[in-house]
């Protein structure tokens, strides 16, 4: 369904909003919207994992491009609005006003611009306030408090754990690779393949 709708939906979104600020590839049309949230709501509904950053930056950022067609903004303002949109995205996922911010600079702009930054802000900041009024402002995760004193074995663990951590994070990245590249190595249509995939996750 996500392939033939909206192509540009498959996928997190987030590579799809680097290439747009990139100037490599064209922003989508407002029908991703209802596909990307509908095939979201498909799948984590029917069990597979799905971060939720992805999809709201890329609705966030397809949102604010149409906004900034139907305007006629040029197309630095339009730029500077695809990217508020994809950091209010992602602030609003995660709760967080600065990270969208941040986020836009960091990893979709790879520079400082105060124009982009100050967008990214603003829109970051509306969309929590909207986020709020309509969901309530208690945070997602609750965390006790740690004690202030922290032992020396205690430290010792953390080191060890954020070791075993970073050497599993690797392997975890190098399987996916493979196994992106067995998958295409297997020629079946997309729908066996989603198929496939839906009788994993179930």
């Amino acid at each position: 369904m996500v392939r033939r709708l909206a192509p540009l939906a498959s996928g997190s979104g987030i590579p799809h909003v680097e290439a747009v600020l990139a100037g490599l590839t064209t922003p989508a049309s407002i029908g991703l919207i209802p596909v990307k949230f509908i095939g979201g709501l498909l799948a984590i509904g029917g069990g597979l994992a799905l971060g939720r950053e992805g999809p709201s930056v890329q609705m966030g950022a397809t949102a604010a491009s149409t906004i900034g067609r139907l305007l006629r903004l040029g197309p630095a303002d339009c730029r500077s609005l695809l990217a508020a949109g994809a950091g209010a995205g992602l602030a609003t996922a995660f709760n967080a006003p600065a990270a969208g911010a941040i986020f836009v600079l960091e990893e979709l702009v790879g520079r400082f611009e105060a124009r982009t930054a100050c967008s990214a802000l603003g829109a970051s900041v509306s969309a929590i306030l909207v986020s709020r009024a309509l969901q309530g402002g208690h945070p997602d995760f609750v965390v006790a408090d740690s004690p202030m004193v922290i032992s020396v074995s205690a430290q010792l663990l953390f080191l060890l754990t954020g070791l075993a951590v970073g050497l599993l994070s690797v392997l975890y990245n190098r399987t996916i690779l493979v196994t992106l590249r067995l998958a295409e190595r297997i020629n079946v249509g997309v729908e066996i393949r989603a198929a496939i995939i839906g009788a994993f996750g179930g």
